[in-house]
C-alpha cells in the first residue's frame, strides 16, 4: 500500500474529486466522483497539471468508478489533462472507472497525446 499525502479534496460529497500523491514513488493518485458542476470542472486540469509537475510525477492513478458521464466542461478538462501530461514525463496512467464513464474516458484518451500511457485495468 502506497502511503500517500493528505489529500486536497475540490468539492462536495456529492460531485468533486482528490488529488493526493505519493513522493517517494512518484505517484499522485486522483478519485473522482459525482456529476462535475462547472466550478470543479475549472480546476480540474490545471490541479492535476500542476501536481504532476511540481511534485514530478512518473505515475498517475485516475480512480473513476463514481464518476457520472461528463459534460462538455469536464470533458474539455480531461482533453487538457490528456494532452499535457505526456510533456510531464509521465509513464503511465492507470484508470479504474465504471462501464459508462469509461466509455467517456477511453474516446477522449484515443483523441489525446496520451492514447499510449493510458491503461484502464
Amino acid at each position: 500500500m502506497l502511503n500517500y499525502a493528505t489529500a486536497r479534496v475540490v468539492g462536495t460529497d456529492e460531485a468533486g474529486y482528490s488529488v493526493s500523491i505519493d513522493v517517494p514513488t512518484r505517484t499522485m493518485r486522483v478519485d473522482a466522483w459525482g456529476f462535475w458542476p462547472v466550478d470543479v470542472c475549472s480546476t480540474f486540469a490545471k490541479s492535476l497539471i500542476d501536481g504532476c509537475r511540481n511534485a514530478g510525477v512518473r505515475r498517475l492513478e485516475l480512480e473513476t468508478s463514481r464518476l457520472k458521464p461528463l459534460r462538455e466542461e469536464g470533458e474539455n478538462a480531461w482533453l487538457l489533462v490528456m494532452g499535457a501530461l505526456p510533456g510531464i514525463g509521465l509513464e503511465a496512467i492507470a484508470v479504474r472507472s465504471n462501464s459508462l464513464t469509461k466509455l467517456q474516458l477511453l474516446r477522449i484518451v484515443r483523441a489525446s497525446p496520451s492514447k499510449d500511457l493510458v491503461q484502464f485495468p
